[in-house]
This record gives structure tokens, sequence and C-alpha cells, in this order.
């Protein structure tokens, strides 16, 4: 995978944006969706621009790493859906099966604490993984700009997962640890903004979660 680091080229020179589209000529869509985007298709011209006014090597402009991701949903019945991480280095492939578990009450994972409080936790479990080949030993192995696509994306498919799934919630704050869908109980707390802490198998990440009638999104 290639991803651009003009992010982190601007930040380093305390450029704007605006510098950029003034001093390159370049349109501001143009350099909106590069920095927006990673991934984005850059056209030679543009990186031939941009590399002169930045004073670097086209190599410095990118990053690069051996490895792609995909990520999709798959669900076994009313109890059971789970995240799928396909990871393809060179010829070999491998799959990641990821839980995720919901809880209002008290931390699921208990390997790393937290001293905030949450309305909400999110853990995503990858501890069916051989020790020597996980996803968090993969991820801790990316360049820097890889590793936020990454937890970019995983945040990205959980949300994804909470609204077409609607997976049970089992917490302490319900009378008898009662099972209820998720989005049902989230659906209590219509207009508010919740703070969500989400467990990755490589950290943590906290997002504030807006909940309305028809979905519940991460900020």
């Amino acid at each position: 995978m290639l991803a651009n680091r003009l992010n982190v080229l601007l930040a380093e020179r305390q450029l704007s944006i605006k510098q950029v589209v003034d001093e390159t000529g370049i349109s501001r869509n143009t350099i909106s969706n590069i920095s927006n985007n990673v991934g984005a298709n850059v056209a030679t011209e543009t990186i031939d621009a941009l590399c002169r006014y930045l004073n670097v090597k086209p190599a410095d402009f990118f990053s690069y790493t051996p490895y792609s991701f995909r990520l999709q949903l798959e669900k076994e019945d009313d109890y059971d859906s789970f995240i799928l991480l396909d990871v393809k280095k060179g010829r070999t492939e491998r799959m990641y099966s990821l839980d995720v578990y919901y809880d209002t009450d008290t931390m699921i994972a208990e390997d790393r604490s937290t001293l905030d409080i949450f309305d909400l936790y999110i853990v995503v479990d990858d501890s069916i993984s051989d020790n020597n080949d996980t996803i968090r030993n993969i991820f801790e192995n990316l360049p820097v700009v890889f590793q936020t696509e990454l937890s970019n994306m995983m945040l990205k498919k959980i949300s994804e997962r909470l609204n077409k799934y609607n997976d049970p919630l089992t917490t302490g704050k319900i009378p008898n640890n009662v099972r209820i869908p998720i989005l049902d109980y989230l659906r209590r707390f219509e207009g508010k903004q919740l703070t969500t802490l989400v467990r990755l198998p490589w950290g943590d990440y906290k997002r504030s979660l807006d909940v309305n009638k028809r979905e519940a999104t991460f900020h």
C-alpha cells in the first residue's frame, strides 16, 4: 500500500492548505482531497509540483507498507456477528475474525486500564489469534500513516456494524443483566452525545457517539 504524507510534510513546515494553493496554483479541491485521503490517486504532474514546492523527493512524499487491508462484516445468527479483517502481504493472505463486545458498566478487557469513565465501552477482541501472529504485532510495525488509516477503517466498520446488526448488550445497569439490542439501549439517550471508549487490539480511542432515531454516529 502507498499513502501520501502531505499532512505530515505541511505540518513539519507549518504550511496551510491555503498557502499551498496560492503558491503552487494547484486547485484547493485537489490539495484537500490529497490531504483528507492518504490513498488518493495523485496525478504525476501534481506530485512533481508538490515535491518541487516542498523540496522533497517522491520517496519522501509517500509512505509504503507491504500489507494491504480489507474489512467486512459477517453474521452467523441473531447473537453472533463479527468483523473480518483480510490482511495481504505479497502472495500470502490471512483472515482475522474479530469479535466486538459492548458494555456500559465495567471494562470487558482487563489487560489495559483507563482512569476515565465512559457511557459506553466497545471492545474488539483478537484473542483467538496466535500469540506470534496478532493484528497488534502487524499494527506496531506499520508506518504511522498506515496505523492511522487502519484505525480509522476499523472505527468506521464498528459504526457500520453497530447500526446494521443491533447486537445484544449485557450491562450491569440493567436489572438482572438482561440482554437487549444495543441500539434499543442507545435510543434511550436520543439527542444526547455519549462518551465512548473503543478498545482496539492495539490501543484505545475516545469518541463521542451521537444518537438519533435512525442511527448512532461516532465523532
